[in-house]
């Protein structure tokens, strides 16, 4: 039946939209979940495109002004006029906000901040480590490398949580295209 094939589409739709959002993916929908990630990015990014910036009132401060999602990583900027500003990114809307440097970005913490890197890789991607909270997120440096960029570099820096994948800090953030590791 027709009607029972689409309202079965809709519900696997609807289930793979949920577990992206809640960074959670079978094992055999991985390739599938990748899509509806990249579709939602698209979705939210067009959303909080059209969204009033002064009317944003923030959420709370470890969490995205526009969609409330928490940040992938953080990017210290080398902008002419906000030269080492740091600012969080959104894996969803893409949305960037100001965020004070040497503070945890999933509880806020000014305490116990280290910062871990790969012996002999790039200094423009650390790993910001919080005692308090036993978390880490990544730091992304464009004002080292201009051409870098907070979900591509998260990505591309996945050797770094390899590296710390056994020790005591578990990943803050998600990205929605490293689901399944």
């Amino acid at each position: 039946d027709l009607d029972r094939d689409r309202a079965h589409e809709h519900h696997r739709m609807d289930a793979a939209i949920a577990d992206v959002l809640a960074d959670s993916a079978p094992v055999d929908g991985v390739a599938e979940h990748i899509f509806v990630a990249a579709a939602l990015q698209v979705a939210f990014a067009r959303a909080a495109s059209v969204l009033p910036a002064a009317e944003l009132k923030p959420i709370g401060e470890t969490l995205c002004p526009a969609c409330g999602g928490p940040p992938v990583a953080s990017t210290v900027v080398g902008w002419l006029g906000a030269e080492s500003t740091r600012f969080c990114a959104c894996p969803l809307c893409a949305t960037l906000w100001h965020y004070v440097r040497v503070r945890c970005t999933a509880c806020g913490s000014t305490k116990g901040i280290g910062y871990q890197a790969v012996d002999g890789g790039p200094d423009s991607v650390k790993a910001e480590t919080c005692d308090s909270c036993g978390s880490y997120a990544k730091v992304i440096y464009q004002n080292r490398d201009p051409a870098s960029e907070p979900m591509a570099d998260d990505v591309a820096s996945l050797g770094l949580d390899l590296l710390l994948r056994d020790g005591p800090y578990r990943r803050a953030g998600y990205n929605p295209f490293l689901i399944g590791y």
